[in-house]
């Protein structure tokens, strides 16, 4: 994979140099869009007690945040503003208060955007571009079933499918399955379990090729029996019974300077010890790049129904909506 676009003459380790650090990660299906921009200064303290300081590692109200949009020979600016959150769990940086910059501004796939930041105190310039990832086919499942099986007695390996889209390298499947839980009359709670399907990853940017996901229907039965009882006894005894709602297959499509990023930030194996960097902002550190994701909605199957029913301590009975 090149790297070269993502080279910088950027030293992290200037002395007394303010170093911007930037995350943001650009999903046109979102309808808020969000970066956080903070900053160190080498040779001031430790760095990680000064983390805990907004004065140390904010910016207050004096950066100007831009993103720039770059379609069909057009340019067009896309002013954020500040916002601030103040439900950060605690962590390595301050909290439960933090300052992000956000915009709600419609983004196009289309578009290549790059963003800029201007510090209004130093007059420092950083800035990072990244294009969006494009809307992508899923042949399976299925547009013309309403429906989805995971048939216990099909014990050969099955496989989700899709085309890869344009500007996406990896991709990840989590089958999400709701159900209905009743633990008195008129008492029902609808809950989900998650089933996350290995990552995959795409040859190259462009789009076409033929993706597939291999799974096994059993699986999808020991997560169900694994994390839908209670792990309290006396929470458990309390269900009276649960009905199978619908599943979700959420598809999750990262760019290619998202996937480098998490490449060089896997654990490391063997016996070298030194992990090296990785960023893609020039004139500071940290990450921008694009996601997409992408959410089929089916009824569960009538098979995969009566498979659930036949596990007796899941408590699960006909859903007379289902069909």
């Amino acid at each position: 994979m090149t790297l070269a676009s993502c080279e910088t003459d950027f030293d992290i380790f200037a002395d007394k140099k303010e170093i911007v650090i930037v995350y943001g990660i650009l999903d046109q299906t979102d309808s808020v869009h969000l970066i956080k921009i903070n900053k160190a200064l080498p040779g001031s303290g430790n760095a990680s007690q000064n983390a805990t300081i907004e004065d140390s590692s904010g910016f207050g109200g004096t950066l100007e945040v831009k993103l720039t949009e770059s379609r069909n020979g057009t340019l067009h600016d896309i002013i954020f503003d500040t916002t601030s959150v103040y439900t950060k769990e605690p962590g390595l940086f301050y909290y439960p208060h933090q300052l992000l910059y956000k915009s709600y501004e419609h983004l196009d796939q289309d578009g290549i955007y790059t963003l800029n930041i201007r510090d209004g105190v130093t007059g420092t310039i950083v800035s990072a571009t990244t294009p969006l990832i494009h809307d992508f086919e899923i042949e399976n499942p299925g547009s013309n079933s309403i429906s989805f099986e995971f048939k216990r007695k099909i014990v050969s390996e099955q496989m989700f499918r899709w085309v890869s889209a344009i500007n996406g390298i990896r991709y990840q499947i989590i089958v999400r399955f709701f159900f209905k839980e009743s633990s008195a009359p008129g008492d029902t709670l609808l809950r989900s379990v998650e089933w996350s399907q290995d990552i995959e990853k795409s040859d190259n940017e462009s789009a076409e090729q033929e993706m597939v996901s291999r799974y096994n229907n059993e699986k999808f039965f020991t997560t169900c029996t694994n994390y839908i009882p209670y792990a309290s006894l006396s929470k458990e005894d309390s269900v009276n019974m649960r009905q199978a709602y619908r599943v979700d297959f959420i598809f999750t499509v990262i760019g290619n300077d998202f996937n480098t990023y998490l490449d060089f930030n896997q654990p490391l194996v063997g016996v070298i010890q030194e992990k090296p960097e990785y960023s893609n902002i020039t004139n500071g550190i940290g990450l921008f790049s694009c996601r997409f994701s992408k959410t089929i909605s089916r009824k569960i199957g009538q098979f995969t129904e009566l498979d659930l029913m036949d596990i007796p301590n899941l408590k699960f009975v006909k859903n007379p909506d289902n069909y």
